[in-house]
């Protein structure tokens, strides 16, 4: 009777055991299934902030005009904008300051009736040109060149792109920086058998005898000498890749394979000028290869320079873009 009870609470604990140690895998496993799935969310959150992220900084509006009355008579003026950048962008809101009074003028949402203020064509796709956002307004803009107003273009990622009008005649002398990249057309490229410039902001990935062109200003009042180590630098963040092109001169071409060294060049008082790159060393005249990866890719430039009669060489780094190479 004793050996009974011993092995009956000895089978009694081992099927204890046993229902413990299942329990235990099968908690273990759903652990690693929860842990597993939380990961999985983190990393698409993370990936998708990401793309955000780059698609914000891939934004560019150039506004380039105001036209008042509107080319449509339901509306009150129009601002004609092109999409530099490299993805769609859709408008949500239009501000209009009146720099004058230091008031706000007026502001616009995306137009609910015709009748109603606000605005309509807020969707402009990435190299759209010469786009037309019609403003229905309740007055109209002073045309007074004693009057200024400052018009702030609102994205759906959050980004400002604004205009002065009426647009002031600028010579740029004065303080600052003494060059800058210009507003319209700055950043274009040609390759292969091409024979007119394209924007570059969004492009085919590997293309052949690839010339690149900035437009700059010269924002002095002294002629401004560039030199021949001026440097326009490729980086891939992810991976930490740079290709570096240097300046070569303004008669090299793509589709006649012509690249030739950099020998001077010069830009007068409050002109402005495209500098060249496309070379794989200084002074050379050997084309930089195309990176062959699709994706997004920042780009600087170091411009070194001197004021004409002036033997100190100085730099100055400008302003980074996102260029997307595509496929």
């Amino acid at each position: 009777m004793v050996q009974r009870l011993s092995s009956s609470r000895t089978g009694v604990s081992t099927a204890i055991g046993a229902v413990f140690f299942i329990i235990l895998i099968v908690a273990s496993l759903t652990a690693i299934q929860v842990i597993d799935a939380y990961q999985t969310r983190y990393q698409q959150i993370r990936n998708s902030m990401a793309e955000w992220d780059i698609n914000r900084m891939s934004e560019n509006l150039n506004i380039t005009t105001l036209r008042q009355p509107s080319a449509d008579t339901d509306y009150t003026f129009d601002l004609i904008i092109s999409n530099e950048g490299g993805v769609f962008t859709k408008i949500i809101r239009v501000y209009v300051y009146d720099s004058t009074t230091e008031d706000l003028f007026g502001l616009y949402d995306k137009q609910i009736s015709l009748i109603d203020e606000g605005f309509t064509e807020g969707e402009i796709i990435q190299g759209e040109k010469n786009h037309i956002l019609k403003i229905n307004s309740t007055n109209t803009l002073e045309s007074s060149p004693l009057y200024r107003y400052r018009i702030i273009v609102c994205t759906e990622r959050g980004r400002q792109f604004s205009y002065n009008y009426p647009s002031p005649f600028q010579v740029g002398f004065g303080g600052g920086y003494p060059i800058i990249v210009g507003d319209r057309y700055n950043f274009q490229y040609t390759s292969g058998l091409m024979t007119a410039f394209e924007s570059a902001y969004v492009k085919p990935r590997a293309t052949d005898r690839t010339l690149y062109r900035l437009l700059l200003n010269n924002t002095t009042d002294k002629t401004i000498e560039f030199h021949e180590n001026c440097t326009m630098l490729h980086m891939q963040g992810a991976v930490g890749a740079i290709t570096e092109r240097f300046i070569v001169s303004n008669r090299s071409w793509s589709w006649n394979n012509t690249l030739y060294s950099f020998s001077s060049h010069s830009v007068a008082p409050g002109d402005s000028t495209y500098l060249y790159f496309a070379a794989t060393e200084i002074g050379g005249n050997a084309w930089t290869p195309e990176p062959v990866q699709k994706a997004y890719y920042i780009i600087g430039y170091i411009v070194w320079f001197n004021y004409e009669g002036d033997s100190e060489i100085r730099n100055v780094s400008l302003p980074t873009m996102v260029q997307e190479l595509t496929d």
